[in-house]
């Protein structure tokens, strides 16, 4: 089974959603954390894209 990075931010709700899916099916993953300057760099000279979590909205 191929490995799975998890570019998040720890206080993103769609990523928090997609690690709990993670969970229950029961799929190994590595989780990157965005906040870190680097490790953002890293993501986006990975994909080509900006790599960001939708701003909160105060839900």
């Amino acid at each position: 089974m191929p490995k799975v990075i998890l570019y998040a931010t720890p206080t993103c709700p769609d990523c928090h959603a997609l690690r709990l899916w993670f969970n229950r099916k029961g799929i190994e993953f590595e989780e990157r954390n965005l906040t870190i300057p680097a490790v953002a760099d890293e993501a986006k000279a990975r994909y080509g894209v900006r790599v960001e979590c939708p701003p909160e909205t105060g839900r």
